[in-house]
């Protein structure tokens, strides 16, 4: 397993988030995804928006087995289109204490996760699903 945390603003282009891997993108920091052919950020691991923002010319795309995961610890987060697009993600993991809002529709195609103790709003929003499994996970 490799844990990559994004420490400098950065801009990569035909990159890949392998499954077992992670990819974390802290408050203070933005990863810009560079337009090239093809997609320009693929997504088979996790992708942690830990405060940090996604910035996109090219495309993302997720994997099956990937997971989108919002932990920042330090204030609220709201989605994005960078992120989440409406055509959605694999598994979304809602690891935030202070709350996640969903930007606008989207979709989720496999699990959908809310540690314990954290929220997660759809407000007005549609979130479209054919999620396998919904768990709420309780940290002692």
């Amino acid at each position: 397993m490799n844990n990559i945390n994004v420490d400098i603003n950065l801009t990569i282009d035909q990159s890949t988030v392998n499954e077992a891997n992670t990819l974390t993108l802290p408050g203070g920091i933005t990863l810009t995804i560079a337009n090239d052919d093809g997609t320009d950020l693929t997504v088979n691991g996790t992708l942690d928006m830990d405060g940090g923002v996604l910035s996109m010319t090219g495309t993302l795309e997720y994997g099956a087995s990937s997971t989108l995961e919002y932990s920042d610890a330090s204030g609220t987060q709201t989605s994005t289109a960078n992120e989440l697009p409406a055509s959605g993600c694999a598994n979304l993991k809602i690891n935030n204490t202070h709350g996640v809002t969903l930007h606008a529709n989207t979709a989720i195609s496999a699990d959908f996760e809310i540690v314990s103790g954290c929220s997660f709003s759809i407000s007005d929003k549609d979130l479209q699903s054919v999620v396998r499994q919904i768990s709420m996970v309780r940290l002692l």
